[in-house]
Order: structure tokens, then sequence, then C-alpha cells
């Protein structure tokens, strides 16, 4: 019916109201205009019901993917019989062995650390009288070092010179310990700790046949620091810095003693055996393992399975499908009274996602472990296990309900099955109902007849488990692959279900 013209229907002589007009008009909105509105509003309703359930699904493969990932159950943890100061602390990274061990730390490994006699300032001349330039030498850890001195060398210019020359594996400083009179000293430190790293001396350095030769000047510099070099090594017969790659040390007083720390190795037992290394730090105890030593005593260390990370994916699981469980309710319920229905009330691929999301999760599944015979002997054989095992359980409103304690006393009894329980467990995460089949319109690209058209399945991809059986359709009934086609959707959708129904599929 059509408006435009008023004045042929009388409208001028009071014949036709605009009231009248109006009814007219409301009229026939309601007939021609409302419908689409209503399908509109239905067809986007669905669309949105059908992205939420996305999500929901989603977010519930990943959970149970988390689940199955063998990684979760190789975390470890470590529980030390001493937490506070203790005398060695412990870390492992995933897949160590469960272990315990007991460590006793007897001796702590250190720099070596020496320090010059009390000078007056940082920026004084070490020894004006020098008549040519000399060679000062230093040893450490194999390897050996000269510095250059003249008359005109500073001990700040020798701390630059040290430090320069080792490329930091002897570290030089000038520190001020507030002392009266002569408040500054020389420091000299090895980089690493451990008996290989010892500093020592040599007062002068190789020529060139490679030998050494005593440098008088040399000697007084190391004595203008207050290192006075033992000279009985110096003279011995066996001595060699060339072959040796090592120098003398200083000859200390107990009342002023400058060599403050001597350079030592880390003594310990780990379980009764007797150990030495050059750390404190100790990494080559077994792959993933490392043992760091804070001061002499004992201590008990258990490496045992982090359980804490899969309790939490279990969870997160079952929270994820109660989720997905509140989502379905209101997407698929019909109300008798009202006459109310979710969005999703009737599509079959989305009234059965519970059913069978269930069905699998309450598998009973054969895992290769280990049983006690009649003589009290583990034995290997089959053990029958479902995630009733371990804590789960429905409850009367449809949901799941999750035991952890129940869990982790499982996971306790025995980790080595839970695990290869559990590296089954990703099967679950392949349940999918929201692919192209119950997306409105999404059938349309594959309608029509050509080799392009259609839906071809891979096989093991496309399977129903219902009653603790699955149903390969990948496969067409003489085991040829099975391709869903049609001219239109609705031909497409009756070819599925008669499809299924070859199946037998109650």
């Amino acid at each position: 019916m059509a408006f435009g013209s008023l004045s042929s229907l009388g409208f001028g002589s009071g014949v036709l109201k605009q009231e009248t007009l109006d009814k007219l008009k409301e009229a026939e909105q309601k007939a021609r205009i409302d419908p689409y509105t209503k399908k509109i509003e239905e067809n986007t309703t669905k669309q949105k019901d059908l992205t939420e359930l996305k999500t929901k699904l989603s977010a519930f493969q990943t959970a149970v993917s988390s689940l199955g990932d063998s990684t979760a159950f190789a975390k470890r943890k470590v529980i030390a019989s001493i937490t506070d100061n203790p005398p060695a602390s412990l870390s492992v990274t995933s897949g160590v062995a469960l272990q315990s061990m007991n460590i006793s730390v007897t001796q702590l490994a250190q720099k070596d650390v020496y320090q010059s006699k009390g000078l007056v300032n940082d920026t004084g001349i070490i020894n004006a009288s020098l008549k040519e330039p000399t060679n000062l030498t230093f040893f450490s850890n194999g390897k050996e070092y000269s510095v250059t001195i003249d008359k005109n060398t500073t001990y700040s210019d020798l701390v630059d010179k040290i430090n320069t020359a080792t490329g930091g594996e002897i570290v030089a400083k000038m520190v001020n310990t507030g002392e009266k009179d002569a408040p500054y000293r020389l420091t000299l430190t090895s980089k690493e700790t451990g008996e290989d790293n010892a500093i020592s001396f040599y007062p002068g350095k190789k020529d060139a046949d490679g030998k050494y030769k005593v440098d008088e000047n040399a000697k007084s510099v190391f004595e203008s620091l207050g290192w006075k070099l033992d000279d009985k090594a110096l003279g011995a017969e066996d001595f060699d810095p060339a072959k040796s790659k090592k120098g003398v040390g200083i000859i200390d007083s107990e009342d002023n003693p400058l060599h403050i720390q001597k350079a030592q190795d880390a003594k310990f037992t780990m379980d009764g055996i007797k150990m030495t290394r050059s750390s404190n730090t100790i990494t080559d105890l077994g792959v993933g393992i490392t043992l760091t030593l804070n001061k002499t005593g004992e201590i008990n260390f258990d490496v045992q399975q982090d359980s804490e990370s899969v309790t939490k994916a279990m969870q997160d699981m079952v929270d994820a499908y109660n989720g997905l469980v509140l989502n379905l309710n209101a997407a698929t319920d019909y109300n008798s009274e009202t006459g109310t229905k979710g969005s999703l009330q009737g599509v079959t691929e989305v009234n059965s996602i519970r059913s069978s999301i269930i069905s699998v999760l309450f598998k009973t599944q054969s895992v290769d472990g280990t049983v006690e015979d009649t003589n009290g002997n583990k034995v290997s054989a089959k053990v029958m296990l479902s995630l009733q095992d371990y804590g789960l359980s429905m409850t009367e409103s449809g949901t799941l309900n999750f035991d952890s304690s129940t869990f982790e006393s499982k996971m306790k009894e025995n980790p080595d099955l839970t695990e290869s329980f559990f590296s089954g467990i990703t099967q679950y995460k392949d349940i999918n109902y929201t692919g192209n089949l119950i997306k409105e319109g999404s059938l349309s690209k594959y309608v029509g007849e050509g080799d392009d058209k259609g839906i071809s399945f891979s096989s093991g991809k496309f399977q129903i488990v219902t009653n603790f059986k699955t149903y390969d359709l990948s496969k067409n009934a003489d085991g040829t692959t099975f391709k869903l086609t049609g001219k239109t959707e609705q031909e497409m959708l009756q070819n599925l279900a008669d499809h299924i129904n070859s199946k037998g599929i109650e």
C-alpha cells in the first residue's frame, strides 16, 4: 500500500483522517517490516551466542591442552631442611630426576686479596729515584701480565696499568681506609675464586730468550708498596716462572698482614663424597642442578615434583568447563510456561556438546604402570584410570567439581603413572563443535557441484564419541573418504545426518 497521493484517498474532504492513516501504516509495518526485523534480531542474537560459545570452547580447549602438556609434570621444587640462612641452596630446572641429597660444607671458595701499606695520598710518585724504567710481572691462573714503571709513575697510574694489562683478571683499586696519616691503600683482587687464581709476583720480566731475570729496581718498587718478596723462593734452583707460570708471594707480618685473604677452593661433601670446586656456585653435579655454597654447615635437600602448577591446570579446566555449561544452558534453554527459548535451542550440534565432552572426560584409559604382586613386589602392568581417580566429579547441576586433595594425594602416590595418564589427555582438546557446520550461512561456499565444492574430512579428524565408543565419520561404509556435498545448505545438512545415521550411532 502506498501513501504518496493523499488527495486521491479523500484526505482533503476528511474521509480519511491522520489517525486512520497512522493505523494503516502501523498495520503494514507489522505485516511486512516487523518479520524481517525480528529475523534480523534473532540472527544477530544467534551469531552473538555462537561467538560466545566459540570463546568458551576455545578457553576449555586451551585449559585441556595445558593439562596434557608434559612440561607441567616436569616442574620441580626443592625442599630444604634449613630455610633461614642456610649453609647452601639448591635450584633445579624442569625434568631433573626426583632425588634427595645431603650437603656438608667445610670450606668456601675465596678470591686472593692483597693490600699495600698505608699511603699518604693516591697521586704520589711510587719511586722517583728510578734511573730507568723497570717491569713488574703479575701471575694468576697460569697467565702472566707485565707493566712498565718509571720515575714519574704514580700509584693511581699503576692501578690503571694493572687493570689494562690484566684485562680485569686482577682488579687493582685505590681505596681510602680512613686511617690517620696514611689513609690510602692499593689493593689487588683476583677476579675469580679458587686456588688457581692466586696472585703472585716477579720483579722483572721475560727476556728475548724467554727467561726471567730479577731486576733490583722492580724489587724496590714492590717494597715501596710494602710488599717484600720472598727472596728465598726467588733464588731456589727449581724456580722457573716461565714453566710454572707462577711468581712468588710476599713475606707477611702477623701484626700488619698485607695478604689479607688467600685464594682457596670450596670443599664439601655430597652424600658423603668429598668434593672440591674453585667456585661456590657449582653447576656440574648434574644437568639442570645448581648448588650454591653460602657458609660452612650441613643441610639436606629433597627434589620433588611440583604439583602446584598441575593442580592449577586441573582447576582451570574445571572452571573453563563450568563456564561453558552456563553458556550452553542459557543458549539452549526452553521455558515451557513462557514459551521463551535460547537462540541455539534445537541446534543438534550445540545440544550434544555437553554429553560428548562428559563421555570423553570420564572415559577410562589404559596406562602403562606398576602394581604390587602377592609378594609385595612391583611389576609392570596395565592400569585402568579415569579423571574420577584424580578428584573429578559431576554435581547434580551438571557442573564439574574438583577435589585438589584427592588429586595431589594420587599424584604423590605415583608421579610417573600420573604423568603417563595425563600425557594422553590432549585427545580431549580435539573436541570442537564451533566449526563451519553450526554457523548460519557458512556452508554457502561449499554448496554446488564440482571438485572444488563440498567438504572433505581427513582420516581421524571427524569423530563422534558416545557411550564410550568412538565413531570415525571421515570414512564411508566402504572405506572410502567421506565428502559432504549438496546443492543447498539444507541438502548438505540432511546428507550429513544420513551419513551419521548410517554408522548406527544410537
